[in-house]
């Protein structure tokens, strides 16, 4: 698993194996912000607010088969 921030300015990706995985990863990133950028006119903001379920939330969603 990655973790992966980036700003208008930088990138920054993390748990890597080296830096052509880093190039990879990272043109890979831009490849599709530029893409999302091209398609801007066709997509519709959500400007709903939305927030990380707890523990107790994803628990009650799960199956009970134990």
């Amino acid at each position: 698993m990655r973790n992966v921030a980036f700003w208008s300015y930088e990138i920054v990706i993390g748990h890597l194996e080296d830096r052509a995985e880093a190039q990879k990863v990272a043109q890979g990133l831009v490849y599709k912000i530029k893409r999302i950028w091209e398609q801007r006119e066709e997509i519709e903001p959500d400007y709903e607010m939305h927030r990380r379920p707890g523990s107790l939330e994803i628990s009650k969603l799960l199956l009970r088969t134990n």
